[in-house]
C-alpha cells in the first residue's frame, strides 16, 4: 500500500530576525515498510534515456532521391495540374537551397552575368538523377550536392576569395 508523504516545513532565514517559512508539497510516493521512491527511479531513467539519446548518432535524411526524382517528373510534364506546379516549385526551391547552402564548399557556380540560373541547375540534378537510377535510393542532398560537383568541379588554382583581393607584392 501506497501512502503520500507529508509535506515538509522549512525554516530559512534571510537575515537578522527574518524568517521565511515554506511548505514544500510532496514530491514522492513512500511504498510502507521500504523506501523505495518512485520519483527518483522515473528521473533516474529520464537522466539515461536523455544521455542515450545526447550521445548516439542519429541519421535523418529529409527527401530520398526517389522522393525528389517524382517532383523533377512533374517538373517536366507539358500538361500539369496544381500538383504538378507544386512539385515542380518544390523541386526548384530544393536544388537552389542545396546549391546555396554549398556553393564554394563542395563545387564552385559560375557568378555574375555569365552565372547559372536555378532553371539550369534544376536541369543539371534533374539529368543526374535520370543517368543514375540505382543512386535514388539515397538521401537528395547528397545526390544534388554530387550532380552539381560534377557539373561544376572546385577550382583548384585558386584560394577562395583571391579573385575578389588585389594581388600583393608577394602575389606579384
Amino acid at each position: 500500500m501506497f501512502r503520500l508523504q507529508k509535506s515538509v516545513r522549512i525554516v530559512l532565514r534571510q537575515g537578522p530576525g527574518i524568517r521565511l517559512i515554506k511548505n514544500l508539497r510532496p514530491i514522492a510516493f513512500i511504498e510502507e515498510g521500504s523506501m523505495k521512491i518512485k520519483s527518483i527511479t522515473s528521473m533516474l531513467i529520464s537522466v539515461c534515456f536523455a544521455l542515450i539519446v545526447l550521445f548516439s548518432e542519429v541519421y535523418g535524411q529529409f527527401m530520398t532521391g526517389n522522393k525528389i526524382y517524382e517532383n523533377y517528373l512533374a517538373r517536366k510534364k507539358e500538361v500539369k495540374t496544381n500538383l504538378d506546379f507544386s512539385n515542380a516549385a518544390f523541386f526548384l526551391g530544393f536544388t537552389a537551397a542545396v546549391a546555396d547552402c554549398f556553393n564554394s564548399l563542395f563545387f564552385d557556380l559560375p557568378s555574375g552575368e555569365t552565372g547559372v540560373t536555378v532553371g539550369q541547375i534544376a536541369d543539371v540534378f534533374g539529368k543526374y538523377l535520370e543517368n543514375h537510377p540505382e543512386l535514388r535510393h539515397l538521401p537528395a542532398v547528397e545526390l544534388c550536392k554530387e550532380a552539381l560537383r560534377e557539373a561544376f568541379p572546385k577550382r583548384k588554382d585558386e584560394a577562395p576569395g583571391a579573385a575578389d583581393r588585389p594581388a600583393g607584392p608577394r602575389e606579384k
